[in-house]
This record gives C-alpha cells, sequence and structure tokens, in this order.
C-alpha cells in the first residue's frame, strides 16, 4: 500500500544516520549527538573524506558555532565506518506537543578535495523523555496523554493513505486537544511520523503481535 522507489546514491554514501538530543540537568542547555553511517561501495580504498554537520533554526538561517567536522581518514572498499559528531547549544528552543520546534540540520559529505559528494539533512526537536515517580516526563514535566487510536485507512483508497489526508487527520486531533496517537497494529508511514514530529503529536508506536484466526 506505500511507495516503493529505487534510488542511486554515489560510491560513498551516507547510508543511514541516528540523532539524539541531550539536555542538562535543567532541561536547558543540550547536546546534539549524530551518528552516521558512511558506506563505501566502490571497489578502492578511499582516504581523506570527511563529514560536515551544520544546524539550521526554524527560519533556516545557521545557528552560530553548531557545526562540527569528522575525519575519514580510511574508508575500505565495500565496508561501513561510523562517524560520531556532537554539538553543544546554549538554551535552544524545545520540543513539545505545545510547542513543536524542530531544527533541521544538514550533514555534507565531502571528498579529499573538500569537494561535496552528497547532501543529507534532517529535521530534529530538542526533547528529554523520561520515565519518574510512575510517570512520563517531557523536558522536565510531566506529561498527560490524551490519545486515540490510529489506522491508515482512506475513505475512498483504502490502505493506499496520501500525505495530505494523514496531515488533515492529525489536524483534526490537535483542534480536539488530542496530543497522543497509538499506531495500531502496524508500522506507520515514514510520513506520518514526521508529520507528528512537525504538528506535535506524541506517538506510541505499538509492535503488532496479533494472530486473530491464524
Amino acid at each position: 500500500y506505500r511507495d516503493v522507489y529505487l534510488m542511486s546514491t554515489p560510491d560513498v554514501h551516507i547510508q543511514d544516520h541516528y540523532l539524539s538530543t541531550d539536555l542538562n540537568e535543567e532541561y536547558r542547555d543540550a547536546k546534539l549527538k549524530v551518528q552516521a553511517n558512511i558506506s563505501n561501495y566502490g571497489k578502492k580504498n578511499l582516504k581523506d573524506h570527511s563529514l560536515r554537520i551544520q544546524l539550521y533554526d526554524q527560519d533556516l538561517k545557521p545557528v552560530s558555532g553548531a557545526t562540527a567536522l569528522y575525519a575519514l581518514e580510511n574508508l575500505d572498499k565495500q565496508r561501513s565506518t561510523k562517524a560520531d559528531l556532537s554539538i553543544e547549544l546554549k538554551n535552544p528552543k524545545k520540543w513539545s506537543a505545545e510547542y513543536p520546534t524542530l531544527y533541521t540540520l544538514l550533514m555534507e559529505l565531502m571528498d579529499e578535495n573538500q569537494e561535496v559528494v552528497e547532501i543529507q539533512s534532517s529535521r530534529v526537536g530538542f526533547r528529554e523523555v523520561e520515565v519518574m515517580d510512575q510517570a512520563i516526563y517531557v523536558n522536565g514535566k510531566a506529561i498527560k496523554f490524551n490519545g486515540v487510536n490510529s489506522h491508515m485507512l482512506h475513505p475512498l483508497t483504502g490502505h493506499t493513505m496520501d500525505v495530505e489526508t494523514m496531515r488533515k487527520d492529525l489536524h483534526l486531533m490537535k483542534q480536539f486537544n488530542i496530543n497522543c496517537v497509538r499506531t495500531s497494529h502496524y508500522p506507520p508511514n515514514v510520513e506520518y511520523l514526521d508529520l507528528a514530529d512537525e504538528l506535535g503529536i506524541y506517538v506510541v508506536d505499538e509492535t503488532g503481535d496479533e494472530a486473530h484466526a491464524y
């Protein structure tokens, strides 16, 4: 029911990346941690590549000092290499359902001549999720979830759900003070999670293990 696509990448490619945010004890300052998997699909060992990251604010303006560089001295052929970077920020705007502030992280992969061979980006919200005193806290504040179950179901196209209908559903939820969605009973569309991040919806990502009649 979902899109299937083919993509072409350069021989040296940002195969995957993981972002995490860590707030300090006062939930004020933050550290953005970036782990990237760099794959060399070519037939030669390579040297002196690098990965540069830069954080941009909500107006897509670069955040001062929010940049880092990782030197990839050796990239063995047909292998992947991990790059670990971090950026420390003073009092970034925090993400919550009420204020879903998102930054944009730009990742640039450069060759031995400092020429950019690939660019990727990802949105990220600064938040600290904890379980304390039998409650879930986000950025140091206890959260009360007012949630609903969500199914990928369109009145005309069935399980084939377009992005605009997903957006409309989430807008309706926000209008009725719903701040949480439980995905029932399968992995949600990637676009659905991106929209929840953008609009301010907490997601309970259910791992369904239901046999029913089978």
